[in-house]
């Protein structure tokens, strides 16, 4: 019964990666606001150092620091090296550095809540913000939100390496999985992760 009902989970599971395309229409969407610039370095940081939502939200401000050839994120499973991006609606270290200065804070949670008068929370924002993160920007990209969540973003990066050439034991190391059967489902899917990702 349990297999079963596993087997189902993955039948619907929803979530469809991200393409490079797509994260560019996505963050070049976001408004000029405060929390358009959250959401920018939400997607970008999320995808390029290929975190799941709750990894992506448990970083504190000590934990991404900016170097010589990208972001350095501290993420729970270790450290993972992000390069500049290509242009800047896609360079992490570009909209990590503008939320930051916009925000105004030093220490503490990286990424935390806004609100209407652009008012800046002091705690970090919950797991399930960066899924309605993710399906605000489809939507003002003109994107059909219901096919993402908030793991499109680390799926995503999986799919964009793979597309790139980047090999099973690269990717692997970007994004913390043990097993490469894992990896190489999500390139022979197309779908994004295997649902029992795990890292």
């Amino acid at each position: 019964m349990a297999r079963a009902r596993w087997r189902q989970r993955d039948a619907v599971d929803p979530t469809t990666p991200i393409t490079v395309d797509e994260l560019r229409a996505m963050s070049s969407s976001l408004p000029p606001t405060i929390g358009g610039l959250r959401d920018r370095a939400a997607l970008l940081v999320g995808y390029g150092a290929a975190l799941r939502p709750g990894e992506l939200v448990g970083l504190q401000m000590t934990d991404v620091v900016v170097g010589p050839t990208g972001l350095r994120v501290a993420a729970a499973r270790g450290v993972v090296h992000v390069p500049f991006g290509s242009e800047p609606m896609l360079c992490s270290v570009t909209a990590c550095d503008e939320w930051r200065r916009a925000a105004g804070i030093v220490d503490g949670p990286l990424l935390r809540a806004v609100d209407r008068s652009g008012r800046v929370a002091s705690t970090a924002l919950g797991e399930k913000a960066v899924g309605r993160i993710v399906r605000r920007a489809a939507t003002g990209a003109g994107l059909p939100p219901e096919r993402f969540t908030g793991l499109s973003l680390r799926r995503g990066m999986v799919a964009a390496a793979a597309a790139a050439g980047s090999s099973r034991r690269t990717i692997m190391r970007q994004t913390g999985h043990r097993s490469e059967r894992l990896v190489r489902d999500y390139v022979a899917t197309g779908s994004g992760a295997h649902p029992h990702d795990r890292a």
